[in-house]
């Protein structure tokens, strides 16, 4: 299991992940930026508070993050890991895998597409729900809080190189791949709730302006059709140069991420 170490706006996971939690809005305006614009969340470890219940109260459970989110914002989690050896990560939110919109337990069903293998680089900006549509990380219709928990998985020990090589091959992943599992609890409350459980103040409400177009790795707005960011180039550098995206799948072998 990995030991979180949090400081104001990252969550470091032992050497494996470095995890940010970035701003945006739901209702883009009309200037194009990337990921690089977007501000991050102030990153609150809530494990000692009490109504901070920490992924819907598993014992496993690391820490349990509480971030303040207005009703016109969404959070993306952006993941910064190691080419060499990869983790496997899982975000289920409201009993829902954010990949495939069905019921899930972060500890269990490690199969092909409940998973993103992340390599250099990798993220969740959205969720599927049940009826396939997309919904961006954000608070409830009524602004009552979410929890989302997050699955990483080291590799079991010995399948990949504790130092990166000279040369960067392709690294095959499957459910076979993973052994030790960490849960880390993202709560997203409103600014109100957030207040009242730190004592501290919420940052300012994000600009109109803040993001508005096409993200790097995705096709769509960062609207109520918001989709998973792919594992590929470097989320926040808004560089696409054709590298192939890797996802999670039994025997795949995955491509070079230089």
């Amino acid at each position: 299991m990995l030991e979180p170490e949090i400081n104001r706006t990252e969550v470091h996971l032992g050497a494996s992940l470095t995890l940010r939690f970035l701003r945006g809005t739901r209702r883009p305006a009309a200037v194009s930026q990337t990921l690089a614009d977007l501000p991050p969340l102030p990153v609150f470890d809530g494990s000692q508070l009490p109504g901070a219940t920490c992924c819907a109260g598993r014992s496993s459970c690391t820490k349990v993050l509480v971030m303040p989110l207005r009703p016109s914002e969404c959070m993306i989690v952006d993941m910064t890991g190691r080419w060499w050896k990869p983790n496997g990560v899982k975000a289920v939110v409201g009993g829902l895998n954010a990949l495939t919109g069905r019921p899930a337990e972060p500890e269990r069903g490690w199969e092909d597409g409940e998973y993103l293998v992340v390599g250099d680089t990798g993220g969740f900006s959205g969720q599927r729900m049940p009826d396939g549509s997309m919904r961006p990380l954000a608070l409830r219709p009524d602004e009552s809080s979410v929890e989302i928990v997050l699955a990483v998985a080291e590799p079991k020990p010995g399948l990949f190189p504790d130092r990166p090589p000279r040369t960067r091959g392709p690294v095959t992943v499957d459910r076979h791949t993973w052994g030790a599992i960490t849960l880390l609890g993202v709560r997203l409350v409103h600014p109100r709730m957030f207040r009242s459980l730190t004592g501290l103040e919420p940052p300012p409400e994000a600009g109109r302006n803040l993001h508005s177009g096409p993200m790097p790795g995705r096709d769509g707005l960062l609207d109520d059709s918001a989709a998973m960011l792919l594992v590929g180039d470097r989320p926040h550098c808004g560089r696409r140069n054709g590298r192939s995206k890797c996802r999670s799948a039994p025997g795949l072998s995955q491509p070079d991420l230089r």
